[in-house]
């Protein structure tokens, strides 16, 4: 039996309320975030088949915004490095809409962009993934 080797470095939180994920610039590709820790988070997306574009782990540096449900947690421009993107699947009630599910690795984060990120794992995650 062939076991995996878990490579993340933090444990990965879920978070407690709703909380979203979005791409700069455009705004297009949005969705909950499934699991977040101190280097990166995964979350999934979906989007207009007609838009679809597979990003891969030599993509350039990528921006994101993070926001909950509620209004209580917004950070914005956090950099990343894509990891991985994978299609999940056509969302059934509509076959012209791709779901994805990507994780990225944050890059190089300000001093507050870091506060914010550690001020979210501290108070809006509710345990391990």
């Amino acid at each position: 039996m062939v076991t995996s080797v878990e490579r993340r470095e933090f444990e990965r939180l879920v978070p407690q309320e709703i909380t979203f994920a979005v791409f700069r610039p455009d705004f297009k590709k949005v969705g909950p975030v499934k699991d977040i820790n101190r280097s990166g988070l995964s979350f999934e997306y979906i989007y207009p088949v007609y838009e679809e574009i597979f990003m891969n782990e030599n993509a350039p540096v990528l921006e994101i915004d993070i926001f909950d449900k509620n209004n209580l947690f917004y950070a914005s421009k956090i950099p990343c490095q894509l990891v991985y993107d994978m299609q999940v699947d056509r969302v059934t009630f509509h076959y012209d809409i791709v779901s994805k599910y990507c994780g990225l690795k944050f890059g190089e984060l300000t001093k507050e962009q870091e506060e914010k990120i550690n001020h979210f794992l501290e108070n809006f995650t509710i345990g391990t993934a």
